[in-house]
């Protein structure tokens, strides 16, 4: 059974996160109500949940359970220090990379280049209808010489 008041401590933790009841109800796949039932010492963690919000949030799933040692894993889970706006900022920088580094590959292109691309294209393929047409007329011609005689 619960001694202290894991509510207060877990209020703060998230507040420090800029994390709303809301938005750690999202995260869990609960109700806005259980998550404030939690936070408010009306609820007590069941191992199921305080596994998953071990791993969702990097705090200590015995601590979750009994109050008794560290709030958070020892084991240093970059997301779970982060607040959103770090975790937001860092996969922004990662998706960068990766964007980047696909343009470097060739795989992609910005769309100046990419628009630049589909328009060559476009002339080529003008190009070769324009040429078809000349073939079909020359063929037509021929035709035509070739049943005059």
């Amino acid at each position: 059974m619960q001694e202290i008041k894991l509510g207060e401590k877990l209020k703060s933790f998230f507040k420090e996160k800029g994390l709303t009841q809301e938005m750690i109800a999202q995260r869990m796949g609960v109700s806005q109500a259980y998550i404030s039932a939690l936070l408010n010492d009306r609820q007590q963690f069941g191992k199921k949940q305080a596994d998953k919000w071990s791993k969702e949030f990097g705090l200590s799933s015995n601590w979750l359970l009994t109050g008794v040692g560290p709030m958070q894993n020892p084991v240093n889970n970059q997301f779970a220090q982060m607040t959103e706006k770090e975790i937001e900022d860092t996969a922004a920088d990662t998706f960068a990379e990766m964007l980047m580094k696909l343009y470097q590959q060739g795989e992609i292109y910005p769309a100046s280049i990419h628009n630049k691309i589909v328009a060559e294209k476009n002339e080529e393929i003008a190009k070769r209808d324009k040429r078809i047409e000349e073939l079909q007329r020359e063929v037509w011609e021929f035709k035509q010489r070739f049943t005059a005689k």
